[in-house]
Parts: structure tokens; C-alpha cells; sequence
């Protein structure tokens, strides 16, 4: 869980940097054409509708911030990073949830995850015209426990899984893991994602 009274704009820029470059990607074994699917039981036109109305909105806004402070063009998926967050938002309570749920125009729980699931599934759905993957995965300092509960729901409704690696003794080695499997999920198109020097043992 997130500490309660963590302020989100720290949470957001936390995630931009790091969890958001994961969500391309999963660092756990599965087959690279066979993603998890997750459980969209529940779903429903509506329910997906305001999922996807959220994710629109809190896209929108963000481009609106990164304009004020960026030149030239601007690149970056509003999709992986409303997944990250969403993730991450499971597992907020107090102040924290409240801020996150305004931030980014999360409908209720019972609504967000039957239908994030529902779109994720279809992102992921097998086409022979084309391939498309998504994935949801978090790197965790292996010492830090995570309740079962929380990796329950990451799993059940954003196909999602964790993986412990020890940035604060083994920074490179947790790099070189990352994009080991960064480079093997894409293909081989995506290398050196992350940079030497990007992580540090505070990660």
C-alpha cells in the first residue's frame, strides 16, 4: 500500500519516471503472444464508456502540463500511464485514494475494475492484421513485503504481476533485468530502455 497522505503529484511524477516505462511490458515468464487475460465480469458499455472518458480526461490535462514546461513535439502513452496509476491506486488509502480518484476521474472501484479489464482484453486480443501488446507489471525492492490482496487484484483485473529485484545493492544487475525483458517482449525492437545511471539504490 501507498502511505496515506503521500501527495499525488509527488506520486505521479514518481511514476512517470519509473513504473510507466514497465506497463509496455511484463517482467515475469509468460509467452510473448499469449498475454494474461484478465477478469471482466461485470462489464458493461456504460461502465467501459466511463473508463474510457477518465483516462481521455486525466490525457488530456496531462498534455495541458506538459506543453506549459516542454518545446517542440511531445510523445507519451496516456494509456500506460492511467494503467500504472490505476494499479498503484488499488493499493492507496486515505487522502492519497481521494487525491488519485479526483486526479484522475476514477469512477468507482466496482466500475473501474470489471472494465479495465474489458479494454485491456480487447487490446490484447489476437489479430491477424496486426500484433499489439499491453502489459502491467511493478518492481518492487525486495525487501519491501506486498499484501496478497493487493497482488490479487493487480492480477485478476490488469493482468498484472510483481517482481522483487534489489535496487538498493544490485542497481545494475535490477537494470539489466529490466531491460533484458523489455528487449525480449518487444521483440528485440525496444533496447537499453532504461540507461546506466537512471536507477540509483534509492529507487
Amino acid at each position: 500500500m501507498i502511505a496515506s497522505g503521500t501527495s499525488v503529484h509527488k506520486i505521479i511524477a514518481i511514476l512517470i519516471v519509473g513504473f510507466v516505462t514497465a506497463t509496455a511490458l511484463f517482467l515475469y515468464p509468460y509467452e510473448p503472444k499469449k498475454p494474461p487475460k484478465a477478469n471482466e465480469t461485470g462489464w458493461t458499455e456504460q461502465g467501459v464508456q466511463e473508463v474510457v472518458n477518465a483516462n481521455n480526461k486525466f490525457a488530456l490535462e496531462l498534455y495541458s502540463e506538459l506543453s506549459e514546461s516542454e518545446e517542440g513535439n511531445i510523445f507519451y502513452s496516456p494509456y500506460s500511464i492511467f494503467s500504472a496509476l490505476a494499479m498503484t491506486y488499488e493499493g492507496a488509502r486515505g487522502n492519497t485514494a481521494e487525491e488519485m480518484e479526483q486526479t484522475l476521474h476514477f469512477p468507482g472501484k466496482d466500475i473501474l475494475r470489471p472494465n479495465f479489464a474489458r479494454i485491456y482484453n480487447e487490446i490484447n486480443k489476437p489479430n491477424d492484421a496486426y500484433e499489439l501488446r499491453t502489459g502491467n507489471a511493478l518492481c518492487v525492492q525486495k525487501n519491501y513485503p506486498i499484501h496478497q490482496s493487493y497482488m490479487d487484484v493487480v492480477e485478476k483485473y490488469y493482468g498484472g504481476k510483481a517482481t522483487n529485484l534489489d535496487f538498493a545493492h544490485e542497481t545494475e544487475k535490477s537494470r539489466e533485468t529490466i531491460n533484458s525483458f523489455i528487449e525480449e517482449q518487444t521483440n528485440g525492437k525496444i533496447k537499453e530502455l532504461i540507461p546506466r545511471g537512471v536507477l540509483t539504490p534509492a529507487t
